[in-house]
């Protein structure tokens, strides 16, 4: 018998966004950014995620290494 698998460390981040009347955050855009390209106008790299209506956001599968996380970056 042949058995094929990956191993993969867990790559998620969640959090929760609120307002600044401590209301949850809907629809807003999160984006982790990695540290070596914040000043590069493309940007290859770049991880995108909204809220839902309760504020949380959730990035998968996010590849190894440094990262810068915002909130409405662009523009």
């Amino acid at each position: 018998l042949e058995y094929s698998f990956a191993l993969a460390t867990k790559t998620d981040l969640s959090g929760r966004l609120f307002n600044e009347k401590s209301e949850p955050a809907a629809s807003v855009a999160v984006e982790l950014v990695p540290v070596e390209q914040i000043n590069d106008s493309r940007q290859n790299d770049r991880k995108f995620a909204y809220t839902d209506e309760a504020g949380n956001f959730l990035f998968r599968s996010i590849p190894a290494g440094k990262y810068h996380l915002g909130v409405r970056l662009s523009g």
